[in-house]
């Protein structure tokens, strides 16, 4: 079970040894009296205010420390330092067909025509993944994509000289699709924490290359260039792909003429934005900082640090389309993928602190 959804069972004997700031402790009453990680951040987003993912995340390491959680699998994500076996060496095939898990129900497969349904099923293969192991290396251009039908799987992203935990995935999930559409270097690790059976999509260019082009960009057209903004961001494209899917059908398509003005500096702001297509100018103080091009985020800001308060004007240069994303609809995902959020909190941080250096430029 993914912490997240984990009833948390606290040893209070131990809050005594505790050393929290006033945030935290107003943190730890809520996740009292709520039970989980998710119901914590609902109860927030019910009334409206902002939760410090990374302070939240301090406050469970000190819990930790402490031995004041009495959850084995706490102390097993929080501390633990990834170990995996060599890539691929131990996978073994199944002779089973893939048509008896109906991949056409996935929410990845489910828009496709089905010559396109088909070409995939004809390049899926079915194996069995032991626990520990390696499926994909971060910076490696392999080109396969999977399907997660049983177990339970981790990435990891090389930050600072280590490895730091980003998404748990679950059964369900879609993943390799950047490397395999558009032949993206892989972005993250992706390593098994439980023996795991997986779909493996093995990529065929005979059989591909002009699909990719013209069916799932033409026919998909919108929903084709949306999922490829999401994986061009660097903030974004860890979510799953389940995930994805859900902002992009959950999102409002927004369209801009040259020279219009998407949000001012200052004004207040309940959603965030990311560009399908086009080119936009960001702006502070009358004063142009940055460009955006297809798969940048913005507004993002607003959501994590400024109290809906837009730290920027936005301007499209050309024609534009957007994906217009809610704050409920964005938190109720972060809700469920407690380490990604942290980690885009820290994203939004790094890009306020790059916009003011430009602006001081």
């Amino acid at each position: 079970m993914k912490i997240e959804r984990e009833e948390v069972l606290f040893l209070e004997s131990r809050f005594s040894r505790l050393r929290l700031n006033e945030l935290q402790i107003n943190y730890l009453q809520i996740l009292l009296q709520e039970k989980t990680i998710e119901k914590t951040f609902l109860f927030y987003l019910r009334q409206g205010w902002l939760v410090n993912f990374n302070e939240f995340h301090s406050l469970l390491k000190n819990l930790i420390k402490e031995k004041a959680i009495h959850n084995l699998n706490f102390y097993h994500i929080f501390q633990e330092k990834p170990s995996f076996q060599s890539k691929k060496e131990n996978f073994t095939n199944e002779t089973t067909t893939v048509d008896s898990f109906k991949i056409e129900e996935k929410l990845f497969f489910k828009s496709l025509a089905p010559q396109v349904l088909n070409t995939f099923k004809k390049n899926a293969q079915l194996i069995n993944v032991p626990e520990k192991s390696l499926l994909i290396r971060e910076g490696d251009k392999t080109r396969e994509m999977y399907l997660l039908l049983e177990g339970q799987l981790s990435v990891y992203k090389n930050r600072s000289q280590q490895k730091i935990r980003i998404v748990d995935l679950e059964p369900g999930a879609v993943f390799g699709e950047a490397s395999f559409l558009w032949n993206a270097t892989r972005s993250a690790d992706v390593v098994t924490q439980t023996k795991s059976k997986i779909i493996r999509f093995n990529y065929n260019s005979n059989d591909f290359s002009d699909l990719i082009q013209s069916d799932l960009a033409e026919k998909n057209q919108i929903r084709f260039w949306a999922l490829h903004a999401l994986m061009k961001s660097p903030i974004l494209r860890d979510l799953p792909s389940d995930n994805m899917d859900e902002l992009i059908q959950g999102g409002k398509t927004i369209h801009l003429k040259p020279n219009e003005t998407l949000f001012t500096e200052n004004s207040i702001g309940t959603s965030f934005y990311f560009l399908v297509q086009g080119h936009l100018q960001i702006s502070q103080h009358n004063k142009k900082i940055n460009q955006l091009a297809q798969g940048d985020i913005l507004g993002e800001i607003a959501l994590f640090i400024s109290a809906g308060r837009r730290t920027a004007t936005v301007t499209s240069l050309d024609e534009c389309s957007l994906l217009e994303i809610s704050k409920d609809a964005f938190y109720k995902i972060l809700s469920r993928n407690f380490f990604l959020a942290c980690e885009i909190e820290s994203l939004a941080w790094s890009r306020v602190q790059n916009d003011k250096r430009r602006a001081q430029a």
